[in-house]
């Protein structure tokens, strides 16, 4: 059997944080027997690692307890308050009578340093990326919930599309060509917030909402275009990508649907 912590793990991104650079030095070496490939970042203090928290993600973040400028726990309530607790924690403490608390305020674990060795790290390290992952997937289908429930209830939204006929055998033979339109907006969109230039999609927005607004689509079919396109996007790419994705193209679906409701104002009150 592999000693590395499972067949599917082969790197491993860590933050260890303790103020003894010889006691992180020894952690560097255990850590090394648990995967092929260990990428490590170290802080001293737990300023440093809030800012390494924020920053990026982990697999995985090591912290002791009693840190120089505040107590890991103290660091666990900050995190947790901001959104920034996305990294399983497990807690490394002097003594064992934190568990309940450090498990209450969000680490996955808690270890003794004085007790610690290769194979109660392994262990540790596995059940918290277990529960991580357990924990994610139940958050994303509570957001898969939600979205969905969101995309019904905008399907079900009055826009007045009304006012012109809407040609479903039209729509049908342009819905490729629709889709391909929205995917390259969403990519305008996309790249506006991303590198923060002036927004060019507004323009964008208008001119795709008065094409679907000359075809009489309503709600149902620009939530159909927008399905279609986000589950070509998300295709292949890591959860994390994913929910990015989804949640950038919601704003854009929002945006769309207010422009094709005023497109429609504008035509029923000349």
């Amino acid at each position: 059997m592999s000693n590395y912590i499972d067949s599917d793990k082969n790197n491993l991104s860590v933050l260890i944080v303790d103020n003894n650079p010889d006691f992180r030095k020894s952690m560097i070496k255990t850590l090394a027997q648990l995967a092929s490939d260990v990428s490590i970042r170290e802080c001293a203090n737990a300023s440093e690692a809030y800012a390494a928290l924020a920053a990026e993600e982990f697999d995985v973040a090591l912290i002791t307890q009693e840190l120089p400028d505040q107590l890991a726990t103290d660091l666990l309530v900050k995190l947790k308050e901001n959104g920034w607790l996305n990294t399983p924690i497990i807690l490394l403490t002097d003594t064992d009578d934190v568990g309940e608390e450090v498990i209450r305020l969000g680490a996955h674990e808690f270890l003794s340093k004085q007790a610690r060795n290769v194979q109660q790290l392994r262990k540790s390290v596995r059940y918290s990326l277990e529960r991580h992952r357990l924990w994610r997937e139940l958050q994303n289908s509570k957001e898969r919930e939600q979205r969905e429930h969101e995309l019904r209830l905008l399907e079900q939204a009055e826009t007045g599309s009304s006012a012109i006929q809407f040609d479903q055998k039209t729509f049908d033979r342009q819905l490729n060509k629709l889709m391909e339109e929205y995917k390259h907006l969403f990519s305008v969109f996309s790249a506006d917030a991303s590198y923060k230039r002036t927004p060019q999609a507004p323009d964008q927005i208008r001119t795709f909402a008065a094409m679907l607004g000359k075809l009489g689509c309503g709600p149902k079919e620009i939530v159909q275009i927008h399905r279609k396109v986000l589950s070509n996007l998300i295709e292949n790419k890591t959860s994390k990508r994913q929910e990015s994705l989804t949640n950038e193209s919601r704003y854009l679906l929002l945006q769309l649907m207010g422009e094709l409701i005023l497109y429609y104002r504008e035509r029923s009150n000349p």
